[in-house]
């Protein structure tokens, strides 16, 4: 972690999931794709993107690596589709992984209380307030409706 005093950052190593207790070093494809304590809120929409990959005639997901599976969990499109497609891509998924960030917000804290959500913010060290405008800006482009 990044502190003003020392101005010394954790190395990736020192990142430890704190869902788990054997100490597996946390990333944001372990929160989602492997830990045990969160991976099974991802399942219902892991069944949605295998769906739409097989009927968009994308490579299986089993043929994904783990960073592009993870991708298409956090809402990008597949590499392949055509662009032709993203907006009805789009649409098809935005809801669930909406959903999926949502049970993901609920279900899940840690000892500390932390939410997923704010551990994923550490490791990717994104900003927290950026993530409200980009909250605007999907609200105004797809409507309220899918922002419950």
């Amino acid at each position: 972690m990044l502190t003003i005093a020392d101005n010394q950052r954790d190395t990736y190593d020192s990142r430890v999931c704190l869902y788990c207790p054997s100490g597996v070093t946390g990333s944001e494809i372990h929160l989602i794709l492997e830990c045990p304590a969160t991976s099974h809120v991802a399942l219902d929409l892991i069944k949605l993107l295998t769906t739409l990959l097989y009927d968009t005639c994308q490579p299986d997901r089993g043929t994904l690596t783990t960073h592009q599976q993870t991708s298409l969990i956090l809402g990008d499109t597949p590499s392949t589709l055509p662009k032709k497609f993203h907006h009805k891509w789009f649409q098809s998924t935005l809801p669930a992984i909406l959903d999926y960030v949502s049970h993901l917000e609920t279900k899940t804290t840690t000892p500390r209380g932390q939410s997923p959500s704010t551990i994923l913010l550490t490791y990717s060290k994104c900003p927290k307030q950026s993530f409200p405008r980009k909250n605007a800006e999907l609200k105004e482009k797809f409507g309220t409706k899918l922002f419950r």
